[in-house]
């Protein structure tokens, strides 16, 4: 008989941990999510086969990084500045070699496309390590 107080007391256990484990999860800060969907957006536009899809098709990506970039500075720019200023130069970067590949599409420029997207990408992955102990 004393072995059913001491099934129900690890079950209990085991249910109370889930339970916390859950509500950790669920606290989370809102910049955490905010963080999550940018990376997952970046991740597609940085995947994105420039010279097959066209540049206007990477000008139209953009478009959908662009607000989610933007929650991600206003929740983080003050715990992060440095990797969230980071993420804006990249994105800068980024928006104007987008213009010169429209302007004047050449294998010279489309490449700089190509180094922006790398550098957007690695300044965002760079700015959620930052937040790793945040999330």
């Amino acid at each position: 008989m004393a072995c059913v107080p001491r099934r129900l007391a690890a079950r209990s256990a085991v249910w109370l941990l889930a339970l916390a484990v859950g509500a950790c999860s669920a606290n989370k800060p809102e910049v955490c999510q905010q963080m999550d969907q940018l990376k997952v957006t970046t991740r597609q536009v940085t995947n994105m086969n420039v010279a097959a899809g066209g540049i206007d098709a990477l000008s139209q990506a953009l478009s959908q990084v662009k607000p989610k970039l933007q929650s991600v500075v206003i929740s983080a720019a003050s715990q992060f500045p440095t990797e969230v200023s980071d993420v804006q130069a990249s994105m800068s970067l980024l928006q104007r070699r987008v213009s010169e590949a429209k302007a004047s599409p050449t294998p010279a420029t489309l490449g700089e496309v190509k180094v922006a997207l790398t550098n957007l990408h690695s300044s965002v992955e760079a700015l959620a390590k930052a937040m790793d102990q945040t999330c």
